[in-house]
């Protein structure tokens, strides 16, 4: 598992079409990864934006050719290698504690047919409580408990191609968990959580308590 902390060059045309277009951002990212679908490669990532720059935070299982991301307007910050975690699984135990954040789309399936003729599409949740639930579904589903959750911010995120519109209303989330099965915390941290994952979502970052 890799970790790639990248900054954009915003003069550069493609990097600035990746903010502009979360489809274009993921398909600038997955550049560096050969032939390898996001799946395959297990691409997350999260875009920062700071005061003097915007940082771009890559995790996948296969290491990523970060010359392949100069060419889209990335510059590869650790010395411009991937940083290995895989020993980061090492301090997954169960009962320890992390404070967490995390971007995601926390919603519900809807039976309600999509405009694309498929027999359920994913709806928002609208209520703070029912996307506090959600969370705590998804800890459930991988191995973790919620304390102190926080909803820090939302906005959207929208791309899209071949007139195929891309709308996600993503949620900022802050908070502390704790650990209750390591096999099942490692493959959330891995997969990611939520949908909109090829479109900077589901990334959970930690830090310890």
């Amino acid at each position: 598992m890799y970790r790639t902390r990248l900054l954009l060059d915003i003069s550069h045309p493609s990097a600035r079409q990746g903010l502009r277009n979360c489809h274009d951002m993921h398909r600038n990212l997955l550049r560096a990864f050969s032939d390898s679908s996001r799946a395959e490669a297990g691409l997350l990532y999260r875009v920062f934006s700071g005061d003097k720059n915007i940082a771009v935070y890559v995790q996948s299982e296969l290491k990523p050719d970060v010359t392949k991301f100069l060419k889209v307007g990335f510059h590869a910050d650790q010395n411009g290698s991937p940083l290995d975690i895989t020993p980061l699984r090492e301090h997954f135990k169960q009962g320890r504690s992390f404070r967490f954040n995390l971007l995601c789309y926390p919603s519900k399936k809807s039976k309600e047919k999509s405009g694309e003729g498929r027999n359920s599409r994913r709806v928002f949740l609208k209520s703070e409580e029912e996307r506090a639930a959600w969370i705590s579904q998804k800890g459930e589903q991988y191995g973790f408990s919620v304390a102190n959750l926080t909803e820090k911010a939302s906005f959207s995120l929208n791309g899209g191609k071949n007139n195929a519109p891309i709308h996600y209303y993503a949620v900022e989330y802050e908070g502390v968990l704790a650990i209750r099965d390591e096999v099942n915390f490692w493959n959330g941290y891995c997969g990611g959580i939520g949908a909109g994952k090829p479109y900077g979502l589901g990334l959970l970052l930690l830090k310890s308590v």
